[in-house]
Order: structure tokens, then C-alpha cells, then sequence
């Protein structure tokens, strides 16, 4: 999938946010977002990473819907997997959240971000069908593997007594006669 990105400013009621995004899914499963405002890298993300990933699930859903490729809605993990991604904003007046500042709290952020991102994910899916197609059939075997895993999980939890096992041991009635046999 070739790197789609964005730059564009919007006007909220606490003034203009200028937004910035790049991102491709590469063949790895491994994603990584990278958060900044201001140019400052915030590592717990924020307001604007929120409305980035919210974005890409809600599209990459939408898209998939409107050209029935699927029959289960995605989930966050499935659009996220072999993501990789920078998202920026730079505002006038911003504000950080917890002790170490590491975290944008500016909520008009979230729908500048989120706002921004979905018109140029649906214009990039319209206008590239046959890349939409790849991303959307990519997080088709995202989600096919992990119901597969939660399924093996789960028939792996049914036949193990030692998962049960383990525990009614420790509940286990006293075996001992009484406490003169210590």
C-alpha cells in the first residue's frame, strides 16, 4: 500500500489546528503511531491520536461495508496491523495532560484530526480501488487470525484440567488427621 498523507488546517471554536499525517501499512504485523503537537513527540498520544485511530477503524469499516468485502465489521487491532504512522498537530494554546505532559488534552483536536483523516482515507479508497481493496483484504486476515487464535484459545481452555486443575488442588480438603500429627 503506498503512503497516503495529508496536511490541512481546520477552524474550531478555540481557534485553527493545523493537521498533519502520513501512514502506509507495511508487511509486518508489528504497527507503530507516533504522536507529536507541536513538533513535541508525545508519547502517551492524545486528543489527536484518538481521532486518529477512531478515524482509520471508522473508514476502513465504512469502505469495506459500502463495497461489501466483509461480513463482520473490523475492529481497532485488524485496521491497526502493519501500520505505521505519524500524526502532528500544531495549535496556539496547548494543553497536556498528567504529571509529565506527555499527553495532548485539547479535545477540538480529536475532531480536526478525525476530520481531516477520514476525508483523505475515503478520497485515497475512492480514488485507488485496487489499494483500497489490498488494505481492507489485509485487515480481512487480521481478523480471520485472531478469531482463529481466540478460538483456539478457547477450545485450548476446555480441554485443559490442568487450567481448573491447579486451582482445586490448592482447595483441596486437608489430608492430614489433625495438628498433633505435625
Amino acid at each position: 500500500l503506498p503512503t497516503i498523507a495529508a496536511h490541512q488546517t481546520m477552524q474550531t471554536k478555540e481557534g485553527d489546528v493545523e493537521v498533519m499525517f502520513a501512514f502506509r501499512v507495511h508487511t509486518e504485523r508489528h504497527s507503530t503511531i507516533l504522536s507529536f503537537a507541536n513538533n513535541i513527540t508525545k508519547p502517551n498520544g492524545g486528543s489527536h491520536d484518538a481521532g486518529f485511530r477512531s478515524t482509520i477503524f471508522r473508514a476502513y469499516n465504512k469502505y469495506a461495508e459500502d463495497h461489501k468485502h466483509v461480513k463482520e465489521p473490523f475492529i481497532d487491532d485488524d485496521v491497526r496491523d502493519g501500520l505505521v504512522a505519524a500524526v502532528s498537530v500544531r495549535l496556539t494554546g496547548p494543553r497536556f495532560a498528567g504529571q509529565t505532559k506527555d499527553k495532548l488534552a485539547n479535545t477540538e483536536c480529536n475532531g480536526a484530526v478525525s476530520s481531516v483523516t477520514y476525508q483523505a482515507l475515503m478520497k485515497f479508497f475512492e480514488e485507488n480501488p485496487n489499494a483500497a481493496t489490498q488494505a481492507i483484504a489485509r485487515a480481512e486476515r487480521a481478523a480471520k487470525a485472531r478469531a482463529a487464535a481466540e478460538k483456539e484459545r478457547d477450545q485450548f481452555q476446555r480441554n485443559n484440567p490442568q487450567g481448573l486443575g491447579t486451582l482445586l488442588a490448592h482447595m483441596a480438603d486437608c489430608q492430614e488427621p489433625g495438628p498433633a500429627h505435625f
